[in-house]
């Protein structure tokens, strides 16, 4: 703290476990009046007046008694965890911080909003998601897409198999949007329950309310387990072993892909640098438009004009593909 002094333009946030509270009243419960390391907790008080911090969930959440850990043995809840932030940064625009179900840790996650500049990202690519041929609705309803689009009149092979790629995507899409729109009602429900019995005061001394706060938890860990496992697949890492890594990186390896992915700068026609993200966007638009506008598109795929359609059975097709990826491990 020395070395980043009031000479200096720093902002500074420290964050952390800090094994101790900065209110016996507000950030504790159960046990002994006052929480243990006494030590830490001036060490703590005297870094804020000493160096201009704040404790930026107390100024946001008034007095507000939610616990970041919980000992199941000893009945206690505290607050053990939060961010300490320059006065200044307290009058941006936007500066929060808030406490969340801990995933895999007896803790619970603090997190900290300022607001800032961030780059909107766009669709990107569409890949389909594994783990939907474990569905059996999914895996009917694609039979039945096949099946129908078979029975249309098609000139080439090209063209039943553009129109079943098309409504597969289309599907697909749909099918994910339902069933993460379901997951994530069932996600807010079990945190908004965690949360109501959390603000209940001395809810640990309740054995009812307490064995339903665990049991929730259990729940929860179990759906965002299941969202780990995407976010693993989609920051391409081949070999994961339990525990190795922990969920927090795989979040953030998963954005540095999204970061590299992202065109931050781009030349035009008039060799003009483009940094804005809507200009930017506007321009590949515009570029591909004009690429494969064309009144007389050149056909790449007449060898396939005179294939016989009649002789393949699309709906076996689908079915050998899909004992071919139930071979692979799906999520």
């Amino acid at each position: 703290m020395e070395t980043l002094g009031r000479a200096r333009d720093d902002f500074v946030i420290m964050a952390g476990d800090w094994n101790t509270v900065l209110d016996n009243t507000l950030d504790k419960m159960g046990g002994s009046p006052a929480h243990a390391n006494r030590k830490t907790q001036d060490i703590i008080n005297n870094i804020i007046s000493d160096y201009g911090m704040s404790d930026v969930f107390r100024l946001t959440h008034d007095n507000e008694r939610i616990f970041t850990h919980f000992n199941k043995k000893c009945n206690t809840a505290s607050r053990l965890d939060f961010f300490l932030i320059n006065d200044t940064l307290i009058n941006f625009p936007v500066c929060s911080s808030d406490i969340s179900h801990g995933f895999r840790s007896d803790h619970s996650y603090v997190s900290l909003i300022i607001q800032g500049t961030s780059i909107t990202p766009g669709k990107g690519y569409w890949k389909l998601n594994n783990s939907h041929l474990l569905q059996d609705e999914f895996k009917s309803d694609i039979r039945d897409i096949i099946s129908d689009t078979m029975n249309s009149s098609f000139d080439s092979y090209r063209g039943v198999w553009d129109t079943i790629k098309f409504k597969v995507k289309d599907y697909a899409i749909r099918f994910g949007k339902k069933l993460n729109k379901i997951r994530r009602e069932e996600k807010s429900s079990i945190e908004s329950e965690i949360e109501r019995i959390k603000r209940i005061p001395d809810f640990m001394t309740d054995s009812r309310l307490r064995k339903q706060y665990f049991d929730n938890e259990i729940k929860l860990n179990s759906l965002i387990d299941q969202e780990v496992k995407g976010i693993i697949t989609r920051s391409r890492i081949q070999w994961v072993e339990e525990g190795e890594r922990s969920t927090k990186y795989f979040y953030g390896l998963e954005k540095s892909n999204g970061k590299k992915k992202s065109i931050n700068k781009l030349i035009n026609h008039n060799s003009e640098i483009l940094y804005d993200q809507n200009e930017i966007s506007n321009h590949v638009v515009e570029f591909y438009q004009a690429l494969y506008r064309s009144t007389n598109p050149t056909n790449h795929f007449d060898y396939c004009r005179d294939l016989n359609t009649s002789s393949i059975n699309w709906v076996s097709v689908f079915n050998n593909l899909y004992t071919l990826t139930n071979n692979y491990k799906l999520i």
